[in-house]
């Protein structure tokens, strides 16, 4: 992250520094919903996007909202703002809206940051997950002309996390699989993990799985 992240609470922003013993607050008067730390703090609420100077907390700009979005994401000239049936682009100079298309209802997650893909494979593509139940469908929007270029359904995801050194996608479900996806979304290996899991993280040589027990280790083969 470009800046340090800060704690949310409700409607309020904190920014802690235990090394000088330092901290400020912020009140937006409505509920933090998501954000995101780059060039500046852009917070989403309810009715307004913000951007804020990261470590003052400094109101620079804000918009005002046609509807309530529940993801935020960035790129490089742009910011992406999820709705249940929408996703809309919003430029980051000026904080005016650029485009938007409808996609199908669902409560759609952005699962890969647009930040971590290449640049030599860059794109307007969007990586969203929604969970029906037992299953979870993942899909991948094309920004610029608002077409679905992907979509698989899998048994329902715990946890998704984005490897840029592998350019891979991996996915913890809740059969108890660890599956590695490429950018197009095609399976590419398999781990079956010795005992459930709720989450996972990247670690060494392989990667640190948690579950309400305990926190243990599996290398890349399992």
């Amino acid at each position: 992250l470009a800046h340090p992240f800060p704690v949310v609470s409700d409607s309020a922003l904190y920014r802690i520094d235990l090394e000088r013993m330092d901290a400020g607050r912020m009140a937006l008067n409505e509920e933090v919903i998501d954000l995101v730390s780059d060039d500046y703090l852009y917070v989403l609420t309810r009715r307004f996007l913000w951007r804020l100077e990261p470590l003052s907390f400094k109101i620079i700009d804000r918009m005002l909202l046609p509807e309530r979005f529940n993801y935020l994401a960035v790129r490089e000239n742009d910011i992406i703002l999820i709705a249940t049936e929408e996703v809309i682009t919003v430029d980051k100079k000026n904080l005016s809206f650029k485009s938007g298309v409808g996609i199908e209802g669902g409560d759609y997650k952005p699962i890969v940051d647009p930040r971590d893909i290449p640049v030599s494979k860059r794109s307007p593509w969007l990586y969203l997950k929604a969970d029906l139940g037992k299953m979870s469908v993942l899909k991948i929007f094309n920004l610029s002309n608002g077409r679905l270029v992907k979509k698989i359904t899998i048994p329902r995801a715990l946890a998704c996390e984005y490897f840029p050194d592998q350019q891979s996608l991996y996915i913890l479900d809740v059969l108890g699989k660890l599956t590695r996806y490429g950018l197009d979304l095609k399976k590419q290996s398999e781990i079956k993990l010795p005992c459930p899991g709720d989450g996972f993280k990247p670690w060494t040589n392989g990667f640190l799985i948690y579950n309400d027990q305990g926190v243990f280790g599996v290398n890349r083969n399992g």
